[in-house]
């Protein structure tokens, strides 16, 4: 397994959570979510996986797994401004 030094992520993850993002970006949100969850598998605290695997999440409806991603961003870095703007909008769609 390579590793990219700039982030301390392996190229194989990167791979995947690329490839994840092309498959969600053509509408195939479970395809996708199976590449984010290989390349968190690899590089647990991958926020940019997990974070994209969240979106996927909400974007099929599955808002409480989605909130559990972002949760786990927020967890590995607090300061992560997406995730929490993200959390909170998928909160108050299940209040509607």
């Amino acid at each position: 397994m390579k590793f990219n030094t700039d982030n301390g992520i392996s190229t194989d993850a990167q791979y995947l959570y690329r490839m994840g993002l092309l498959l969600s970006s053509q509408g195939k949100k479970e395809e996708a979510l199976n590449y984010f969850r290989r390349a968190v598998t690899i590089a647990p605290r991958f926020c940019k996986a997990l974070d994209a695997m969240g979106t996927c999440l909400d974007e099929l409806g599955r808002y409480n797994e989605a909130l559990r991603e972002f949760d786990r961003v927020i967890k590995i870095d607090p300061h992560h401004a997406e995730a929490r703007l993200k959390r909170q909008l998928i909160r108050n769609k299940m209040k509607e």
